[in-house]
């Protein structure tokens, strides 16, 4: 894969252990099972993903469009951003959008489902009007709680004259909610006491109101599993809040494409945990000042040898933002891609969000090649990689079928799209060719 000509907008390095696989001894591929972009005539990003509990995906950035997918529209300005949430399902496919916002800025960052099949937005805005109560100064901590249909049941300003900005929201064990960021203020909502850019947090109940707030945070507040909070590590306060379970201690890492002897130098930035196993993540020395972006995945083994790297390039120049690991073994990707191509596919403006499903292929017990999806339709039915389907694979697969739903992306071998491998799965294989052998 040649890399000298592309530049990273956001690498993705892992391994295999953050979706709870045990690596077999064969070979492995990353596969792309859809990608899709959503949007209107104008801009659009993604900045936060998360898997909700029905295994579909909820969506949170901003938008300036009122076309395209943005039906719902709430307040364009001349600064035309809103919240913009939307809700996919399992394949990607739209559910549901809504719009939040005022006559200002209104980007949201972070998103997460709540207790009771809701959601919770948290961002910044500079609105001040059209949002009951107001905006207290420059940019304000923007709260949307949402209802499971996307309907919204309250949206508050939190914050004081300056500068409030905020780093994550996740639900607590007693059905509340926590917003961390910081703030320049010391007025409005902000104790008088406060230090002007030192973290501040805040507690909600069920409707918004503030219980308490602090600059610090009990750990026992934090949440245990980040699938039950939405925050961006790169953000200096969110960063140091997962101190205790980070890693922020790494050497560069240099890949060599041994054909041009071009090189890339990839900065560790940070590791978060997924189900209590790592995921790195980190980006390019030197990224945003070139137009040629692309997302490029990386695999690493133990040592931090490169195993393999793939980009994402959708046609534009594409950005990742966030990412959620899912049940079923897979990762999914939000972020943005930007195009002026109006030729390409599915593209709706000159910046949509940007989603896609990416898993990672191994080959089977006892084989060496990689399985294969002879009829393009995202089922891996030859399960050995000969090239040829027949009941060779329907065995293979029957005897491990508890392998796949350890190690394999779940979709890709789900015949019965229930989402999980049984023995329904290969007995689908099964009739497939007995159907093929009667049609000859």
């Amino acid at each position: 894969m040649h890399i000298h000509n592309r530049i990273i907008s956001l690498l993705f390095i892992f391994s295999l252990l953050f979706i709870g696989i045990d690596p077999a001894s064969g070979a492995e591929a990353p596969v792309i099972i859809w990608e899709h972009f959503l949007g209107g005539g104008n801009v659009e990003k993604a900045y936060s993903i998360h898997e909700t509990s029905d295994r579909g995906y909820i969506l949170a950035g901003f938008s300036c469009s009122d076309d395209g997918d943005v039906t719902s529209v709430s307040y364009k300005s001349d600064y035309c951003d809103d919240y913009w949430v939307v809700r996919l399902d399992t394949d990607g496919n739209l559910l549901w959008q809504t719009s939040s916002g005022g006559s200002g800025i209104d980007t949201a960052y972070f998103v997460t489902e709540t207790a009771d099949q809701g959601f919770i937005i948290a961002g910044s805005s500079t609105s001040n009007q059209n949002i009951s109560p107001e905006n207290r100064g420059d940019y304000d901590y923007y709260v949307v709680k949402l209802d499971f249909s996307g309907n919204p049941v309250w949206e508050r300003f939190y914050g004081g004259f300056w500068t409030d900005e905020p780093g994550g929201v996740w639900e607590t064990d007693d059905h509340m909610y926590m917003v961390a960021g910081y703030s320049d203020s010391s007025d409005g909502d902000v104790a008088p006491d406060h230090r002007r850019g030192d973290p501040w947090i805040i507690k909600l109940n069920q409707q918004g109101d503030i219980i308490w707030q602090n600059s610090s945070i009990d750990p026992e507040e934090y949440p245990k599993n980040n699938r039950n909070a939405s925050g961006s590590t790169l953000r200096n306060l969110w960063m140091l809040t997962r101190a205790a379970n980070s890693s922020l201690v790494w050497e560069s890492v240099t890949g060599q494409d041994a054909s041009e002897a071009a090189s890339i130098t990839l900065r560790k930035i940070y590791d978060i945990y997924v189900d209590s196993d790592p995921i790195s993540l980190g980006m390019c020395e030197d990224c945003y000042d070139r137009l040629d972006r692309d997302i490029l995945l990386v695999r690493l083994d133990d040592d931090g040898n490169l195993v393999w790297d793939e980009f994402l390039d959708a046609g534009g120049i594409e950005s990742a933002r966030d990412f959620t690991s899912t049940s079923t073994h897979e990762i999914v990707i939000a972020g943005d891609s930007f195009s002026f191509d109006d030729t390409l596919m599915g593209h709706h403006g000159a910046g949509d969000f940007y989603v896609a499903k990416i898993g990672v292929l191994q080959s089977f017990p006892g084989t060496e090649k990689m399985p294969l999806d002879l009829d393009q339709d995202g089922i891996y039915e030859d399960v050995n990689g000969d090239g040829m389907f027949n009941f060779n694979d329907v065995l293979l697969f029957l005897s491990t079928n508890s392998w796949i739903s350890r190690n394999q992306p779940i979709s890709c071998f789900d015949t019965n799209n229930d989402q999980k491998i049984s023995f329904a799965d290969p007995f689908i294989l099964y009739m497939n060719q007995i159907q093929d052998i009667l049609s000859r």
